[in-house]
């Protein structure tokens, strides 16, 4: 299973070795953020805030169009019974620039969607980052959709800010998935 988690992420890295060919637009670009947020689940109860980060990369084919992979790692407080719920998200996912940033325009808006893998640990003992010698992982399938912008402060340095919001079993039986919506602070290098 990580085999094929890794196998997707670097496929989804490859057309960022791209970037040193000459065109009117980006072909690819990295980036890493930070992001607080919140677990929604069923009835929109906000008070589980989350904290996650994460890395990942994005790579164009047409001046508007584009696919890209992240991998995040988040943490979310539960209460009494199991204090820690850790997660490790894997969003393989399609990008649509709205506009395609040149000299005289810096800001690239964006909006994207996609297949989210999400690999889940109930951590009973507060051991650090919820890992345990014996951690039992549930794997999830979910969809993920959301919308940013980069701001080039720099020809090849952006600082990204992105709405997203992660659904955990969207198509459950009872029609409760579980939100992981999140801000994304981070930078973007091309």
């Amino acid at each position: 299973m990580r085999k094929r988690i890794l196998a997707v992420f670097i496929l989804a890295l490859v057309p960022c070795l791209g970037l040193a060919q000459s065109s009117d637009y980006s072909k690819g670009q990295a980036y890493f953020y930070f992001a607080p947020g919140g677990r929604v689940a069923g009835h929109y109860d906000w008070d589980k805030p989350t904290i996650h980060f994460g890395v990942g990369g994005e790579g164009y084919f047409r001046p508007h169009w584009g696919v890209g992979a992240d991998v995040a790692y988040l943490r979310s407080p539960e209460g009494d019974r199991v204090p820690v719920k850790t997660f490790i998200i894997l969003s393989p996912r399609i990008l649509a620039r709205l506009r395609v940033p040149d000299e005289r325009n810096r800001v690239e808006p964006f909006v994207t969607g996609g297949y989210s893998l999400i690999n889940r640990q109930d951590s009973e003992n507060g051991v650090p980052f919820g890992f345990t010698p014996k951690t039992w992982w549930e794997t999830d399938n979910g969809m993920n959709f959301g919308g940013g912008v980069n701001w080039w402060f720099a020809r090849t340095l952006g600082l990204r800010l992105e709405l997203r919001d992660c659904i955990r079993q969207p198509f459950t039986s009872d029609g409760e998935g579980n939100h992981l919506v999140s801000f994304h602070i981070g930078l973007t290098v091309r």
